[in-house]
């Protein structure tokens, strides 16, 4: 976890530098207040941002837990992804069984992230830094 606040106004700008920075690839689920930012980010900085169409994050979330229930994927205990892990409700979609933050108790934001993750490295592989974010 890179950076993880309250609400999104800090998103932008933090985003921005890093992709200003040489990060090469940032990549968001682009549903509810992430979209505004994704917009945002590509006004501000064109090709800085990639999104994942619906489908993509549903498989993203089926893929994320799959791993984990083959024991290939743990995490250090960071206490936002802890928190994410705990609030967080499956809703199936498209045959995958994707996290929903709408029915989810609290934010799943780090899981989101995570599962964005995981999907984009069985992609191929970019040079450089990656960062994901929802």
């Amino acid at each position: 976890v890179l950076a993880s606040r309250e609400g999104v106004e800090w998103l932008h700008p933090t985003l921005a530098n890093m992709a200003r920075a040489g990060y090469a690839s940032i990549t968001a689920d682009d549903v509810g207040p992430t979209r505004t930012v994704t917009e945002d980010m590509r006004a501000d900085l064109p090709g800085a941002v990639q999104t994942l169409t619906v489908r993509e994050y549903a498989t993203a979330c089926q893929l994320f837990t799959d791993r984990v229930k083959d024991g290939l994927i743990t995490h250090d205990a960071h206490p936002t992804m802890r928190a994410s892990l705990q609030n967080a409700k499956l809703r199936p979609f498209g045959g995958a069984m994707a996290f929903d933050p709408m029915r989810s108790p609290g934010p799943i934001d780090a899981l989101r992230a995570a599962s964005i993750a995981v999907y984009k490295a069985t992609k191929a592989n970019a040079n450089g830094f990656q960062l994901f974010f929802t």
